[in-house]
């Protein structure tokens, strides 16, 4: 059985703006099967315009139905846009913060091995 690496992220995760290659997610996924072979699946759960928030709601059902051995996070950037008028970020920072720690407890149920990649 293959082991299986779930990335969580933004539209960079998706692969947006990369038509060559897929995004780095898929450049990451070729990589790895070049090296390894058929030992590791990597499944690709990036989506545009993604938020910390957006990610806690699905994230627990994701990893149930795949069981990872190792889970990627690429999250912020959508999370921190400014808003001039307003003078916020789109999610408040303590909400950030917050999130991200519902998100590892969450990926702690599952596996201990955890990557944040930060800002994407």
């Amino acid at each position: 059985m293959s082991k299986r690496i779930c990335v969580f992220g933004d539209s960079i995760v998706w692969g947006a703006f990369d038509d060559e290659k897929g995004g780095w997610t898929n450049r990451l996924k070729k990589y790895i099967e070049s090296i390894y072979s058929t030992k590791y699946s990597i499944y690709n759960f990036g989506v545009d315009g993604d938020t910390t928030k957006l990610l806690f709601q699905r994230l627990n059902k994701k990893l149930q139905s795949i069981c990872p051995k190792i889970v990627i996070i690429a999250e912020g950037i959508n999370d921190s846009l400014f808003y001039q008028n307003i003078q916020e970020n789109y999610i408040d920072i303590n909400d950030f913060k917050n999130n991200l720690t519902k998100i590892l407890t969450v990926i702690k149920k599952f596996t201990p091995k955890v990557i944040f990649i930060g800002l994407t």
